[in-house]
């Protein structure tokens, strides 16, 4: 349901599919038995409804025990009677519950004969199941337990019996050995194409005959067509195709349901249809059948060149895994499909990406059929779900999807499941097919990456950390040695995307200084401000990289860097010395493969709204993931660094700021902060002060400790030096003070704002702090259910709604100042017998805060 603007693409799901020949129809089939001797019993069971995967993992688990109550819904589900199972609720046994999700279908498998209890009277749903035991079930599912009970009865006359019809066919087992759910499946897929044996005589003259019925036909409903697909939808081997949702499987057509079909064209297949005989007949599964196609399948690696020769073509290719060259002929006359749908010779010529399928559907030993398949990749930087548009990160034309244009058919995988786009996430690498028309559009979704280093390259590929890999045809940017970050691989595991941020962002730092020294222990030093906020003295390794030049000595190291108090990023080898610094390249341009200062700004504002930065040449947002570093202008004191969050930045504050690292979504990697007229962010909630005290930090440094309470819980804070938590006039913070105050990126407090003192109890105020802060501090003089009516000095009444405030008391009256968390209740009105007054913050036109001191 898809639409594209512009041809991107083709077929490397065709390729991945044709890599696995035997099932080509392969979206249902669980992803570990793909390309196994399993595989085409799990789809067909799978289709069927008798047989399928966890239902959390997807998973078959061929190679696991099964137990009796699984196997018993197998040959129930065979039977016909999954429905009947279904609406049972009754319990035959006591091991059995009611609630037990087989009960249904051993209450059914054990009304039919296909199982019984043991001696004791129960059913061990959980055992495990032997092969001799799963044979007797199957026997007596397809009619045979008479001529089994003649030939020996349990287990002997069964497992003769099972193999002398074809039950056995593919397994082999020991009577006692419990049997696995891969051999289980591929008794099942014998099972329903055996002839059923039924009684025709009754009693005295009791007797048995093999009739013309299978458990497919008889019991499921569902007719067995062998044929090639000649045409699936508006794609056709030749002349017209069919309707959009219908196959037509040599002259039979019929709807295709949810059966996927894009990759059965031309193939000879055993088709199970159901309804087949009416016009709502429906095809369930299709898959090629045994020993009547022949392919050859080359990548496009390996595909040297396609040559015309008389009424033919030549295409020669190498072998893979092989020096060795081959060539094989193929008629002018053949027939060609290039991405789903018929094309011609000309439609291409050697292709860059992909691979081409040589068909022989008619054992013949002339291949009639050319599968072309052309790849590209499509990497995800974006999905806007309200244009149905997918973003590529390498400027290829949107992908818009239109699902109300019937003439095209749009599919997306992932993990074998088709997704709405809506799913799709960043960095998603997507295979893309589309035909010449446009009309037949399929995705492959991959998410497979590695994350490393490229160590060293040669003419095939790029090496991370000592593993090859290619690179994909229509990946536009060049790789080099030494680029590190996230590689993220194709369908074929080519490196179609490269992302080089995260691998930078781990390791942003200040150089705050840096020296060669000299003498017996010769050397260069760095003097570092990390990202924890720490100041750190680290040694150059003795070979280091500056940028893009490697093998440095210390001195060409140092000029190479180009001096001290700027922004680096770095690396430590496994000695902890310093192996590699990136310094910036100044750019107006966003380049997100670089390390760039984008932007140097004064007096820019704060907008807490969008979280941006704005100034006349600059609008930045910052996130979570934004790195701030607070570094004075003129200042070279460590001690006056700090790493910060967000909440740094106060709303319509005021910063001299450095960005770095801008994304094409203007989010800033890096700031740095050299000035600001701004405090304690005004979004930030309140702080009501318990106590304050002295101590000391791990690095035995003096501090002070806040205890308050804020967001209506019971705070501790260490401060990031002593002589913060001060009022005016050098006074320490007390009981009922009340403050906001901001943290650098360690949590420490290192700065604050004094919102009221509680010394100043007794005077009434307004304080309007900015456009959308203002704190009032006056009487209550009426107080409603949620709200109340507050007058300051006597002067004009104004309502406040108390909705989700965070209510504090401060009992100021006693002599220890007693703080707790509050209700709507604390709030009272006026009395001189009990003067209480509250504080008051709004912010943005909410009530925030209240506190109520009595």
């Amino acid at each position: 349901m898809s639409k594209f603007k512009r041809f991107i693409s083709v077929l490397a799901v065709v390729a991945m599919i044709f890599s696995s020949i035997s099932i080509l129809s392969y979206a249902a089939v669980p992803s570990d038995v793909v390309d196994t001797e399993f595989e085409e019993a799990a789809k067909v069971l799978g289709a069927l409804g008798i047989m399928v995967g966890d239902e959390g993992t997807g998973l078959f688990r061929p190679e696991d025990a099964i137990k009796r109550s699984e196997v018993t819904k197998v040959a129930v589900a065979l039977k016909g009677l999954s429905e009947v199972a279904d609406s049972s609720t009754a319990t035959k046994f006591p091991d059995v519950s009611r609630d037990h999700w087989a009960n249904g279908f051993i209450n059914v498998g054990t009304t039919e004969g296909l199982i019984i209890g043991d001696d004791m009277g129960n059913f061990r749903p959980d055992d495990q199941i032997t092969f001799a035991e799963a044979v007797t079930i199957l026997v007596r599912a397809l009619g045979y337990e008479p001529q089994a009970k003649t030939k020996g009865g349990f287990p002997s006359g069964y497992i003769v019996t099972g193999s002398s019809i074809g039950l056995t066919k593919g397994v082999s087992a020991s009577n006692s050995k419990l049997i696995s759910r891969g051999d289980v499946a591929e008794l099942a897929y014998n099972a329903l194409t055996i002839k059923l044996m039924e009684q025709v005589g009754f009693g005295n003259n009791a007797s048995y005959e093999v009739v013309d019925k299978t458990l497919l036909s008889e019991c499921l409903e569902v007719e067995l067509v062998s044929g090639i697909v000649n045409a699936v939808g508006n794609a056709s081997l030749s002349g017209a195709g069919v309707d959009k949702g219908y196959i037509k499987i040599d002259d039979k057509v019929c709807k295709t349901g949810d059966a996927d079909v894009r990759n059965v064209l031309g193939f000879y297949v055993d088709a199970y249809i159901a309804n087949a005989k009416g016009k709502n007949a429906t095809l369930l599964v299709a898959v090629p059948s045994n020993g009547k196609n022949s392919v050859i399948k080359i990548n496009a690696d390996n595909l040297n060149s396609i040559t015309a020769s008389g009424s033919s073509k030549v295409v020669n290719y190498s072998e893979e895994g092989s020096s060795k060259t081959s060539k094989v002929t193929i008629s002018n006359d053949a027939t060609v499909i290039y991405n789903g749908m018929p094309g011609t010779w000309e439609d291409f010529d050697v292709i860059d990406s992909g691979s081409i399928l040589l068909l022989d559907s008619e054992k013949n030993r002339k291949y009639n059929i050319v599968f072309v398949n052309e790849t590209v990749n499509y990497v995800v930087d974006e999905v806007v779900a309200s244009s149905d548009k997918i973003i590529d990160k390498y400027d290829q034309d949107a992908l818009t999807l239109d699902p109300d244009n019937d003439s095209i058919s749009f599919t997306i995988e992932k993990n074998n499941t088709a997704i709405d786009i809506e799913e799709l996430q960043e960095w998603d690498v997507i295979t893309l097919t589309i035909s010449r028309d446009g009309n037949l559009v399929y995705g492959t979704v991959i998410q497979n990456a590695v994350e490393g280093e490229i160590t060293e390259k040669d003419k095939d590929g790029f090496y991370i950390d000592g593993k090859k890999y290619m690179v994909a045809k229509n990946y536009p940017s060049e790789l080099k040695i030494s680029d590190k970050g996230i590689f993220y691989l194709d369908i074929e595991g080519k490196i179609a995307a490269y992302d080089n941020k995260d691998a930078i962002s781990k390791n942003y730092a200040y150089l705050s200084d840096m020296a060669i020294k000299t003498g017996l222990k010769s050397g260069l030093e760095f003097k570092i401000f990390n990202l924890e906020g720490k100041t750190v003295t680290l040694s150059a390794a003795s070979k280091m990289k500056v940028n893009n030049s490697s093998s440095l000595s210390y001195d060409k190291a140092y000029s190479a860097i180009g001096g001290k108090e700027q922004l680096i990023t770095y690396e430590l080898n496994s000695n902890g010395e310093v192996s590699r610094i990136n310094t910036v390249s100044k750019s107006n341009e966003i380049d997100e493969d670089s390390f760039v200062l984008n932007f140097t700004e004064e007096n820019v504002e704060y907008k807490a709204s969008s979280s941006k930065l704005m100034a006349e040449a600059m609008n930045v947002k910052i996130d979570a993931n934004t790195v701030i570093f607070d570094i004075p202008a003129g200042s070279s004191k460590t001690d006056d660094y700090a790493v910060r969050d967000r909440s740094f930045f106060a709303d319509g504050g005021k910063y001299n700021v450095e960005v770095y690292d801008v994304t094409e979504s203007l989010v800033a990697g890096v700031v740095i902060v050299t000035a600001s007229d701004a405090k304690a962010g005004e979004e930030t909630s309140i702080a009501v002060v318990d106590r304050v005290s002295s101590a000391t930090n791990s690095e035995g440094d003096s501090v002070q400790k806040l205890y308050a309470l804020q967001d209506g819980k019971e705070i501790t804070l260490t401060t990031a030096k002593a002589g913060i938590l001060k009022k005016d006039g050098g006074k320490n913070l007390e009981a009922g003070d009340i403050i906001q105050f901001k943290t650098n990126g360690a949590g420490e407090i290192d700065s604050i704002t004094v919102l009221f003192d509680i010394n100043d109890a007794s005077t009434e105020k307004t304080t309007k702090h900015s456009d959308n802060m203002t704190t009032m501090y006056g009487k209550v003089v009426k107080k409603f259910s949620n709200s109340f009516n507050l007058s300051v000095n006597n002067g004009a009444v104004q309502n406040f709604e108390i909705g989700d405030a965070k209510v504090y008391v401060v009992e100021e009256v006693k002599s220890s100042k007693e703080v707790s968390v509050g209700s709507a209740s604390d709030i009272q009105k006026f009395d001189d017998s009990n003067p209480e007054r509250v504080f008051v913050r709004i912010y943005k036109d909410v009530v925030k805060e209240i506190v109520v001191i009595k």
